[in-house]
């Protein structure tokens, strides 16, 4: 049997934390689906349009270029979780980065891998600076 593994985030802009995350989360499985955040998604928690570094369309393609990666899959979500596109891609395996970890995930979609029999393993890859730090750091850098 094929597993399948998702991972999911903005990737915006995309790093070297992302990589290591893709390619330690491709060496779970046989295939590795990235779900990514829509630009609508970005404006909603970064709060305004300004503050998308790469559009959709980039972040998609630089995705869809690396090798690790099988498949990129926009996300259908309007809540800031990828809970009904988990629902759609159905893995067996949903690998997040080191920023989360049970307390913090949302539980919608803890509650939507119970109900596919997808395992949720925490910790690939290592917590580097997000994108939101970077935005802290350039807001306190213009001083806003």
């Amino acid at each position: 049997m094929k597993i399948t593994v998702a991972v999911c985030g903005a990737f915006d802009p995309f790093r070297i934390g992302h990589l290591i995350h893709l390619k330690k989360a491709r060496a779970l499985g046989d295939e590795l689906i990235v779900i990514v955040n829509s630009d609508a998604d970005l404006v909603r928690k970064r709060g305004h349009p300004d503050l998308i570094m790469q559009p959709l369309g980039e972040r998609y393609q630089l995705l869809k270029e690396l090798r690790c990666v099988d498949e990129v899959v926009v996300a259908i979500d309007n809540d800031g979780t990828v809970a009904q596109t988990l629902r759609l891609v159905r893995p067996e395996i949903f690998a997040k980065g080191g920023d989360r970890t049970p307390p913090n995930m949302p539980r919608n979609e803890v509650a939507v891998c119970k109900e596919i029999g997808c395992q949720i393993v925490y910790g690939v890859g290592q917590a580097l600076s997000s994108s939101t730090d970077l935005i802290k750091r350039v807001k306190d850098f213009k001083g806003e």
